[in-house]
């Protein structure tokens, strides 16, 4: 397939996501939809650090990637002789951004490592409905509205990232980090919190409905005007310890289920 271009919203959270995680290095495999680069695949046991991003090919899935991006932590953008032998693997469309990780910041290279014009499309950005994305490493990323329905976030870092009206019906985020999200009014219908490190993050109005808590930790979490909650899934949990909570909900748990107020050493 040839690739016509870039959607916007796709190069958006490209640059948003390396500069949010930076100095670590980002990294994922381009997927086109009708010629138009449209999502970022991130596979499971990609590491990042101030060195560099090692995308580990054989956990690839059966899917046919267009190229790659990752992100620089300086503003040197020209590809090392390790990006080459990446882009020699998959596809014809490489990206790397690097600092400031604005839309000057970014450049397009072909499989040899050549400059090839990559136009940027303004279409809709596609949802990430059912990919997986176990292991990722969201911190601090503007994930604003996006569809994560059905996805699986096993052991993914979304700490401090910005989640608002994010959707996670169904979704798998065992043992997931929202230290400190942004959850404001994001949808949790049915999904699995299972071990789940949850301190201070943002529930205001939030959708608990048959979410299973199971073990997570709700230290200092505010859960006022937090839709279908019940004692039932806080009595799961691993810790409310200064959570706050409606007025109703701690009587019932003073008397039934006492534990779940104390601090986890």
């Amino acid at each position: 397939m040839q690739i016509k271009g870039i959607a916007c919203d796709t190069l958006n959270f490209i640059l948003e996501t390396s500069k949010s995680i930076a100095p670590e290095e980002f990294a994922g495999l381009l997927q086109e939809k009708d010629g138009i680069i449209t999502e970022v695949l991130i596979l499971p046991g990609t590491e990042s650090s101030e060195q560099n991003a090692v995308l580990k090919l054989f956990m690839m899935p059966n899917v046919r990637a267009a190229g790659s991006i990752h992100s620089h932590p300086g503003p040197n953008r020209k590809p090392s002789q390790a990006d080459l032998h990446l882009f020699s693997k998959t596809g014809n469309c490489h990206i790397i951004v690097g600092y400031p990780y604005n839309k000057q910041s970014w450049t397009c290279y072909d499989k040899e490592g050549n400059i090839r014009e990559l136009p940027v499309l303004d279409t809709q950005f596609e949802d990430l409905e059912g990919v997986n994305f176990d292991g990722a490493n969201f911190k601090r990323a503007n994930l604003e509205g996006t569809d994560f329905k059905q996805a699986s976030l096993e052991n993914a870092d979304l700490e401090e990232a910005n989640l608002k009206k994010a959707i996670f019906i169904e979704a798998d985020l065992k043992g997931a980090s929202l230290k400190g999200a942004n959850l404001q009014e994001a949808n949790f219908k049915n999904a699995n919190l299972r071990e789940a490190s949850l301190e201070k993050a943002n529930f205001e109005g939030v959708n608990l409905e048959g979410a299973n808590l199971e073990g997570a930790n709700f230290e200092g979490v505010n859960l006022r005007e937090t839709h279908y909650l019940t004692v039932y899934q806080l009595s799961k949990v691993k810790t409310l310890h200064d959570t706050k909570l409606d007025e109703e909900v701690p009587i019932t748990l003073k008397r039934k289920h006492q534990t779940f107020l104390k601090q986890v050493d």
